[in-house]
């Protein structure tokens, strides 16, 4: 059995935008369904990021519930 990789989220601004940053170890998977999704890639803060929409959420939610542990824990509405 694989154990499962973590992700961790907040939500914070960038670029004058709420938005889900988004933080895993490198992984090639992850980082297809990242883009899959239109999530994109912070240099400045050296995470991925999504436009904070309750539909964004659901679907970062799906895509990545059943192979990831997800930390909601920083994540504050």
């Amino acid at each position: 059995m694989q154990t499962k990789n973590y992700i961790k989220i907040y939500l914070d601004t960038h670029r004058n935008k709420k938005v889900i940053f988004i933080w895993f170890t490198f992984d090639q998977i992850f980082i297809n369904k990242a883009k899959s999704i239109g999530c994109r890639w912070s240099q400045t803060k050296k995470c991925w990021y999504l436009l904070y929409t309750n539909q964004n959420l659901k679907l970062f939610k799906n895509t990545f519930e059943d192979i990831a542990v997800i930390d909601y824990s920083n994540f504050k509405r």
